[in-house]
């Protein structure tokens, strides 16, 4: 069993993707099932259905013109130039934000509901909303999109097991390889070859193949996949025990370190202290507001860079990134849609000192979190052999269109609402 961490003591996010060299927690299973699958809601359901603050149609404001409007200010957010901004953080954190979405949030009706990519649509109904949205994630940072749901339905991807161990896939033989890199740095994947039924060829199988969709969080899965291992290797633990102790040690990273680097610190600081946290007798008033999982926590889209030094053989753009994917490519470098893998090249394997501060080089850093995106996010291309037209392509434009359609309330009234609240 794992040693219990001691009090006060804290994981950086160097920590897990280098092998998780800091170990500890307890043993014992998490009791908390019973939260696991949760509605969405509104953090100001008063304001989510009340016409003055939202965007609202009337005689004077068409739907159609609304829309337009919409497009134009996300237009308006995407840098022109490369102004030479960075933020003080390393590029890692822009990524394992999008690991912890991917683990807590998952809506996926709304667009089968009433696609945005159309000139004129309205909000859905709030019965629709109320009823039928629904998450497909787990929210207590359980990492079910590493280790995949308990009791998933037939249709969720299985998550390969090798005994106590979870599953890694090979890299394909190309180019030369990254010194102190083993070849099982990739995901496992469905066979080229002879794909199965119902799964695409080359489809990672993972809890969450949306941590296939760039490579920079698809190389943190196969982190996270390791440090598991690592623990069975190293502290002789089951599975079970394997997967409770790095999921304290994912938790303990978004506590201690993650939301310190991305809050207030003394706001994260006075939460901890005064104890404001989840209690479990709240478990029948737990939701995922979509204030947040629509629009607040998209503020990572800003902190992404258009190029990134990879490892000591590759400075890629941010298309290659997407394009060494399944999800949102084909295995192959983006400038050449016929050159494809069965695998991960081993010569594109990350080497996590250029992302984190794990030796005298100094990381390559995140972008400033303000309201600017890197110019090639308006060209996102394709996810799961769909291809992006119009506003599909561009990310500012598809976020404010996709919180018109879910009715998210103006940021000039949430800001009224928080001043009257005091």
């Amino acid at each position: 069993m794992p040693e219990k961490r001691n009090h006060g003591t804290s994981l950086i996010l160097e920590d897990l993707l280098t092998g998780g060299q800091r170990r500890g927690g307890t043993g014992d299973e998490m009791e908390n099932d019973q939260l696991a699958f949760v509605d969405y809601g509104y953090l100001f359901p008063s304001l989510a259905f009340d016409p003055s603050a939202t965007l609202v149609a009337d005689d004077n404001l068409s739907t159609s013109a609304i829309i337009a409007a919409l497009k134009r200010l996300g237009y308006a957010m995407v840098e022109r130039a490369s102004l030479g901004m960075d933020s003080d953080l390393p590029a890692a954190y822009t990524y394992f934000g999008q690991f912890i979405d991917h683990d807590i949030t998952l809506e996926a009706q709304s667009k089968h509901l009433q696609p945005i990519d159309v000139p004129d649509f309205a909000p859905l109904p709030e019965t629709t909303i109320r009823q039928q949205l629904k998450n497909l994630r787990t929210s207590p940072f359980d990492l079910d999109s590493v280790y995949g749901r308990v009791g998933m339905p037939p249709h969720d991807i299985p998550v390969p097991r090798h005994g106590e161990k979870l599953a890694l896939g090979k890299n394909s033989r190309v180019g030369s390889p990254i010194p102190g890199k083993t070849n099982d740095n990739d995901l496992m994947r469905v066979p080229a070859e002879e794909p199965w039924p119902h799964f695409r060829a080359k489809q990672a199988l993972i809890g969450d193949e949306r941590n296939d969709e760039n490579l920079i969080t698809s190389q943190m899965h196969v982190a996270f996949l390791k440090l598991h291992n690592a623990f069975v290797d190293t502290q002789g633990l089951n599975f079970a025990d394997a997967r409770v102790a790095t999921i304290q040690h994912y938790q303990a990273v978004v506590l201690f370190d993650f939301l310190r680097k991305i809050c207030d610190e003394t706001v994260v600081t006075q939460t901890l202290v005064r104890n404001r946290l989840f209690l479990s007798s709240c478990a029948d008033r737990l939701y995922m507001p979509l204030e947040f999982s629509a629009a607040a926590y998209r503020f990572g889209h800003s902190m992404v860079r258009d190029r990134y030094i990879l490892n000591r053989q590759h400075d890629v753009k941010l298309a290659d990134l997407l394009s060494f994917t399944e999800l949102s490519g084909n295995i192959g470098p983006a400038d050449s849609p016929t050159t494809a893998y069965e695998t991960l090249p081993r010569d594109r394997i990350i080497e996590w000192q250029n992302f984190l501060p794990i030796s005298v080089q100094k990381p390559v850093l995140a972008r400033p979190i303000d309201t600017l995106l890197a110019h090639p996010l308006t060209d996102l291309r394709e996810e799961a052999d769909i291809v992006f037209t119009d506003v599909m392509k561009h990310l500012a434009q598809r976020n404010l269109l996709r919180g018109y359609l879910l009715r998210l309330p103006t940021g000039q009234s949430i800001a009224r609402a928080l001043i009257r609240a005091g």
